[in-house]
């Protein structure tokens, strides 16, 4: 809910501190580049200390965000925003990871679960957005978060869940060295975790726009259309789980990448409220599988050196969630239309699908 909110909340914040699209998207920038600080430094807190200290981190770095975020005007809102990204980025990694290290052969399919939860949460915020009383959405829906967010960190601090502990390299253990990481592989999953999660959050978070200007919505109605997308990356990633039990990983990846650009390019032509609810959830059903997929080939591509590496391509992953979000907002602003822009994650899903066809995830997936 927190990664997503700034989607729904984006025309309201917008209108709140009359800002353009490119001065919206660099709200976005801010969430994603905190991630990025978080993902970068959530190894250090977890090895440092333990994964649930790493995660209650977060999880108070999260509720500072939500609970300042409209207290004072833009840059502080960038400020808040920059929090609550720092939170979700030593949180994601970490939880990646625990579900990796306890998964064994089937990491993708437990990934995968792991990544349904995630939508489900992305779901909920913009249907409860649309249903809370218009001059008070953003109030409400904030407060909420944060009350929640104190549950959770509850809830880690008295639940009796047995976690892994950080791993911590023996004496005369081999350490990372550059020559030690078959750099094309690096290149290749890099690659294709920034464009990934760029693509994924530029459509997450312009859609409700998008929805509110090209179907000339007058209602909250608008305010709904990110939950199809959601909605879908939920009941994908749930399908998911069983099905990558059975079809190869890149059967998967490579029909769901193919699927996404068809759902992206629907959208360019859909003209109504419903047109653009029925592209946003095609596009979701085609994404469903590609991060989870991309982490189970990476980490059976990367071998030994996958623990260190892993740290790198979450960071190169919100590096992308950073960058192409806010490259939608200046093409908007830069051509008067987020129709053009919408060619960015279009071009996104295409170098998905081509990435996806390159030789070495073959030899990753025959790896594993």
């Amino acid at each position: 809910m927190i990664t997503v909110m700034l989607g729904p909340m984006l025309p309201a914040l917008s209108a709140r501190w009359s800002l353009n699209d490119t001065q919206s998207g660099y709200l976005i920038t801010a969430q994603f580049l905190g991630s990025l600080l978080g993902t970068v430094s959530s190894g250090f807190v977890a090895s440092r200390f333990t994964f649930r200290s790493a995660m209650l981190l977060g999880v108070a770095l999260m509720a500072f965000g939500a609970a300042t975020l409209v207290s004072h005007g833009y840059f502080w809102g960038a400020v808040a925003v920059f929090c609550s990204g720092t939170g979700i980025g030593i949180t994601v990694p970490t939880c990646n990871l625990v579900v990796a290290r306890t998964s064994g052969q089937e990491r993708s399919s437990s990934l995968n679960l792991l990544n349904f939860f995630w939508s489900a949460g992305a779901v909920s915020c913009p249907f409860l957005l649309a249903v809370l009383p218009a001059g008070q959405r953003l109030g409400l829906l904030l407060a909420g978060l944060v009350g929640f967010l104190g549950l959770v960190a509850l809830a880690l601090l008295a639940a009796p869940i047995r976690m892994p502990e950080p791993a911590s390299s023996p004496e005369g253990a081999p350490q990372f060295r550059l020559q030690h990481v078959r750099t094309t592989v690096v290149l290749l999953f890099g690659t294709l975790f920034f464009v990934y999660v760029g693509t994924e959050s530029a459509l997450g978070d312009w859609l409700a726009s998008y929805a509110k200007r090209a179907a000339g919505e007058q209602g909250g109605g608008w305010v709904t259309v990110p939950a199809y997308f959601y909605g879908a990356l939920l009941v994908g990633r749930l399908v998911g789980s069983r099905s990558l039990k059975r079809i190869p990983d890149l059967a998967q990846a490579r029909l769901g990448a193919v699927l996404a650009a068809g759902g992206v390019a629907a959208l360019l032509y859909s003209g109504t409220l419903t047109g653009i609810a029925v592209a946003a959830t095609l596009v979701g059903l085609g994404m469903s599988t590609l991060y989870p997929i991309a982490i189970g080939l990476a980490s059976a591509g990367l071998g030994t050196t996958a623990v260190r590496v892993m740290g790198t391509l979450f960071a190169l992953s919100t590096l992308g969630g950073a960058c192409i979000p806010w490259l939608v907002g200046y093409v908007s602003t830069r051509f008067g239309s987020l129709r053009v822009a919408l060619l960015v994650p279009l071009a996104g899903c295409a170098a998905i699908a081509v990435l996806f066809c390159n030789p070495l995830p073959e030899k990753c997936q025959s790896d594993s």
